[in-house]
């Protein structure tokens, strides 16, 4: 058993050994995934999905709660009431992101065998109603995904690494590298073949094509 406390509440954790859970069937998918740090999703797949985690609502409430209690005298009863106010806001955002992490892995596992990113992940700011930011534990989400193939698909290849050199410069239509295609745009043409490309999604399918070593399934060229 195991107690923590999340500065409001005290809670009992127990650990109960069960038998292991049955498996998934294998569905031969795989799937590139491109992580970021901007609005056009911070997960972006080579299937052209993008993942969103919204909590700008959490977000506004904890900065304005904040501001409320700047103005108040550090200590005094309404400066403890609206400390305990800022923890419920701080709690339940913190438990909306373990529920999304959680949720969202359990899916894809049981959507996909495989799951390629690139090598160079640790932690990302995910923007929020523009100025607004929190830290995503992507290290934390990466475990999980790890855990969850062990625990149902322990026969697939799970999550798999590539090299993250070039994969968002480079047409995966044509495989010309755009040198000149800078940070911030989001949108651009090859300027060999003519392919309107999505940044995020254009390197999400280059990860998936550098697994393959350059055997790319037709369905991604389309």
């Amino acid at each position: 058993m195991t107690v923590y406390y999340d500065g409001l509440n005290h809670y009992a954790a127990f650990n109960i050994e069960t038998d292991v859970p049955e498996q998934l069937p294998l569905t031969e998918e795989y799937i590139g995934c491109d992580i970021n740090s901007n609005k056009n999703g911070w997960l972006v797949t080579s299937e052209r999905q993008k993942e969103f985690f919204d909590v700008d609502h959490d977000n506004q409430m904890i900065k304005h709660v904040n501001k409320l209690m700047s103005k108040c005298r550090k200590g005094s009863r309404r400066w403890k009431k609206l400390e305990k106010r800022l923890q419920k806001w701080y709690n339940k955002r913190t438990n909306q992101l373990n529920d999304y992490i959680e949720k969202l892995t359990y899916n894809l596992v049981k959507e996909y065998d495989t799951i390629v990113f690139e090598k160079n992940y640790s932690t990302i700011k995910i923007l929020i109603g523009g100025e607004q930011n929190m830290i995503f534990p992507l290290s934390r989400f990466i475990k999980r995904l790890k855990d969850k193939f062990q625990l149902y698909k322990s026969e697939s290849d799970g999550v798999q690494f590539v090299k993250p050199h070039n994969t968002s410069r480079t047409c995966h239509h044509c495989g010309h590298i755009n040198k000149e295609l800078k940070v911030k745009t989001r949108n651009w043409k090859c300027p060999k073949c003519g392919k309107i490309l999505d940044r995020d999604i254009n390197a999400a399918i280059n990860i998936l094509n550098r697994w393959f070593n350059g055997d790319l399934p037709e369905k991604y060229l389309n």
